[in-house]
């Protein structure tokens, strides 16, 4: 009985090797810390540029053997400060021009920026965003350019605007984390 158990897994490796099928894929996990922002009617101090090769030497390893991004999250706490309702807003400007961030929201739309995702809050409400709420939050067009961006030169900006002309939120350990397979 203890030979069969043996004999079956040593012959489908064989066979998987024999016939070049063998793949060896492995996942990794890249965070990089936003920290704390606050971003009050468009301030540029909510924002902040990111280089994956400089933040992770994970992703600067492996970049040649990236194969799929299987999920992304942005998570943290943020706080609306004000006591009337507004969304807090995730945008991504892919490719931006050097590390110097952009003046307001109007200036990121300018430059090509993409809504990542969206939480409506209640006026005075704090909310801690773990990673299913995350995965929630994200627009189809947000994540498949932050998956680009990712797969692409790993340079992008991020930053935290209201849905509304007034907002003032409050963002505490902020941080983007992403799931990457690599392989052969």
């Amino acid at each position: 009985m203890n030979r069969l158990r043996l004999l079956i897994p040593s012959v489908a490796l064989a066979a998987l090797t024999a016939t070049g099928c063998f793949l060896v894929t492995g996942q990794f996990i890249v965070s990089v810390a936003l920290g704390n922002l606050s971003a009050v009617n468009g301030l540029s101090s909510a924002g902040k540029y990111i280089d994956l090769a400089a933040e992770s030497s994970d992703y600067k390893d492996h970049k040649s053997k990236l194969k799929d991004i299987p999920d992304i999250a942005v998570l943290g706490t943020i706080k609306n400060n004000l006591p009337a309702p507004v969304s807090g807003e995730v945008w991504l400007v892919p490719n931006p021009s050097g590390s110097t961030l952009l003046a307001d929201k109007t200036a990121v739309q300018a430059a090509g920026g993409i809504k990542v995702w969206s939480l409506a809050l209640a006026a005075n409400e704090t909310r801690n965003i773990d990673w299913d709420t995350s995965a929630g939050l994200f627009t189809s067009a947000g994540k498949a350019a932050l998956t680009s961006d990712i797969k692409g030169d790993g340079i992008f900006a991020l930053y935290v605007f209201g849905s509304t002309a007034t907002y003032d939120l409050t963002i505490t350990n902020g941080q983007i984390v992403v799931v990457i397979s690599a392989g052969p």
